[in-house]
């Protein structure tokens, strides 16, 4: 009697932790694709200027925290680059960003808001990346 009720318990335990195995194993498999926008500034050494990304749009294959933070690494790490070797301006260590986020028009007013706010407050000169800045986000 025992050993059925032990077979029987183990059958159940053992469905039970399938069940929930698979529900697990299928929720880490869905994907939750965006498209997220990104800009960035960095200031020039001699803190006369800053310069501005254009908004980028990336797709993702999944929308997590983790992908907008390895994004957000990407982008920082490809506009101090840029402005450095492309455009020949030093610049200092660190990068501003707004973004990523899934809300284009947010980002666009954000990027013009601070544009106005360094040009009237720091009275920086306000400088563009050229045309050919492309950046890819590697996922």
């Amino acid at each position: 009697m025992k050993t059925k009720t032990l077979q029987a318990h183990l059958v159940t335990t053992i469905m039970l932790l399938g069940f929930l195995f698979s529900g697990n194993f299928a929720t880490a498999q869905e994907k939750n694709p965006a498209t997220l926008y990104i800009y960035g500034a960095v200031n020039t050494r001699d803190d006369k200027g800053t310069v501005f990304s254009p908004v980028v749009s990336v797709n993702v294959e999944n929308n997590t925290l983790n992908v907008r933070s390895r994004l957000a690494t990407q982008f920082q790490d490809y506009l101090k680059n840029y402005v450095s070797g492309e455009m020949g301006i030093d610049v200092r260590v660190d990068v501003t960003l707004s973004g990523p986020v899934d809300n284009r028009q947010k980002v666009e007013i954000d990027r013009q808001n601070w544009i106005k706010r360094t040009r009237e407050t720091y009275k920086y000169n306000i400088i563009h990346t050229h045309n050919n800045f492309y950046f890819t986000f590697k996922e």
